[in-house]
């Protein structure tokens, strides 16, 4: 399980609790997978270091089995955080879980993940699939809303899939990884993003890695 946090201490508190309220942990492993402060990039400082701290700080705390975290020296952005945490996974662990640090879970939803890796394992029409969850905050996200909850399933906040789907679909990330992962995410060449979307016969406009991972699925 690889559990992806940057600068929301307030956030992946209420998340680890939801994580070690599952009433099925057999096997499960947990990784911290922390984005750094300082960019690599523009060396922009784009998060607290208190804040950095106290997200290790909760990880290690958690009653969680097997944990370990994984801490950038710098601030990379999600797309380099998050892909470079699911290659370390996907060469130790044949089934993988990805949960965002604003997601909140059922206490059921890893019994629910494991039913659904049995069922899907070895299907070649199934890349993944994401169990329904809560999201802690909404895109204009502040302090201020830090009780309110909602409900939604259009967005990879959390995923399952396996190493092998993983592995299978990256010849057809590297295109896209070329394109962002030389910069700050948030300043990716999204007309040439949407160009090469295109070029390849898929009919998406969003540019982000998520979409990105559609379109190689799809691929």
């Amino acid at each position: 399980v690889g559990i992806v946090s940057f600068n929301r201490p307030y956030y992946l508190r209420r998340a680890l609790k939801a994580l070690e309220a599952q009433t099925e942990l057999d096997n499960a492993e947990f990784h911290l997978l922390q984005d750094g402060a300082v960019n690599l990039f523009n060396r922009k400082q784009y998060a607290n270091d208190f804040d950095i701290a106290r997200c290790v700080k909760l990880f290690d705390k958690a009653r969680l089995p097997g944990k370990q975290a994984h801490v950038q020296k710098h601030n990379v952005g999600i797309s380099i955080n998050q892909r470079e945490g699911i290659d370390l996974l996907a060469a130790h662990y044949d089934h993988l879980i990805i949960v965002e640090d604003d997601a909140l879970l059922s206490p059921h939803w890893f019994r629910l993940a494991r039913l659904l890796f049995d069922k899907f394992d070895g299907n070649p029409d199934v890349f993944g699939f994401t169990p329904g969850f809560r999201r802690m905050c909404t895109d204009d996200a502040v302090l201020d809303n830090l009780g309110y909850v909602q409900p939604t399933t259009q967005h990879m906040w959390t995923e399952c899939f396996t190493s092998e789907k993983w592995r299978a679909i990256q010849e057809h990330m590297t295109p896209y990884y070329e394109m962002v992962n030389c910069q700050n995410y948030g300043k990716r060449p999204v007309k040439d993003i949407k160009a090469l979307h295109k070029a390849r016969g898929v009919d998406e406009e969003a540019t982000s890695q998520d979409a990105a991972r559609n379109v190689a699925v799809k691929l």
